[in-house]
């Protein structure tokens, strides 16, 4: 639980800084990767690399 709070806090942060940014520089998208079959593609990355990818592009989303 601590591990899920503590990089909420930190993805929280950076998805503001990136929204700021995007801002600042009169973006009008924000574009992510597609994450679609990644465990194929990049066999190292583990579930907590999926979930802090899908968490961050929640965070801007929102």
């Amino acid at each position: 639980m601590f591990y899920a709070r503590t990089y909420g806090i930190y993805l929280h942060r950076a998805a503001n800084e990136i929204v700021a940014e995007a801002l600042e520089h009169d973006c009008s998208h924000i574009v992510f990767g597609d994450l679609t079959d990644i465990r194929e593609t990049m066999p190292e990355a583990s579930w907590h690399h999926l979930w802090t990818f899908r968490r961050l592009y929640e965070y801007v989303e929102d």
